[in-house]
């Protein structure tokens, strides 16, 4: 319903933009399940067209539930992730219905409140022995993007003039409702100079339409709140840099 749909996007507003200290969950399990990104040694280009292929020995994985854990079927949302010595690499692959919402906004900016349109989302944690700390991620399928340093435990909780120094591109087809978009994130985006085999923890998200229309949140690992939030990092998944 309409109140329906405006209470998710008051809500994500306020989970996204100010990244409050999660909301009690329904239970204390964490998830386990392991998501492969493999190394590359040749690197794709960013261009949005998914066609290089490194990305064929990229296992895909599907964003099939919103974020309480119940399935979604449509739209559909691939992801593929590779890492190389100095970078992460990120591959969406999503049908849409239209209209496909965009911010009024320039192509390859940054826009604050890119989580009130269609976007795609990783949160990504390289130390996991600090899950209160995360880098967010935010690609919107028209070209504006979102990079946020978030801390949990500081105040404000997400730091927006940080930059993650990202590189990306994407393609939409409007007559096939299908969007691409490939990104490449330098590892000092993670306070890194390399990147080394090993686990790291991640959160896929996607959310879809404008309010007052109505609005899809899906997680890859559903975050189980009362409403939308999708700053619950116990409740990311791992990844695993494969060697």
């Amino acid at each position: 319903s309409e109140s329906e749909s405006e209470s998710e996007s008051e809500s994500e507003s306020e989970s996204e933009s100010e990244h409050p200290v999660p909301v009690s969950v329904t239970t204390t399990t964490t998830t386990t399940t392991t998501l492969l990104a493999p190394h590359t040694s040749s690197p794709p280009t960013i261009d949005g067209a998914l066609d290089d292929a490194a990305w064929s020995a990229a296992p895909p994985t599907s964003i099939t539930t919103d974020y309480t854990g119940a399935p979604v079927t449509s739209p559909t949302t691939l992801v593929r992730i590779l890492w190389s010595d100095d970078a992460l690499y990120l591959a969406f692959d999503a049908t849409f219905d239209p209209p496909l919402t965009a911010p009024d906004a320039p192509a390859n900016t940054e826009y604050e409140h890119l989580y009130g349109y269609d976007v795609v989302e990783a949160f990504v944690d390289a130390d996991p022995s600090t899950p209160s700390s995360y880098r967010e991620i935010e690609l919107g399928p028209r070209g504006q993007i979102l990079d946020v340093a978030v801390d949990l435990s500081a105040r404000p909780h997400g730091d927006v003039a940080w930059s993650s120094g990202m590189t990306h591109a994407q393609h939409v087809d409007d007559d096939a409702h299908r969007f691409t978009i490939e990104a490449r994130i330098p590892a000092n985006a993670f306070d890194r100079t390399t990147f080394t085999a090993g686990d790291l923890r991640i959160g896929l998200f996607r959310i879809t339409g404008h309010a007052p229309s109505p609005r899809l949140f899906l997680a890859r690992f559903p975050t189980l709140t009362p409403r939308p939030n999708f700053h619950v990092p116990e409740r990311f998944g791992v990844l695993t840099l494969a060697p």
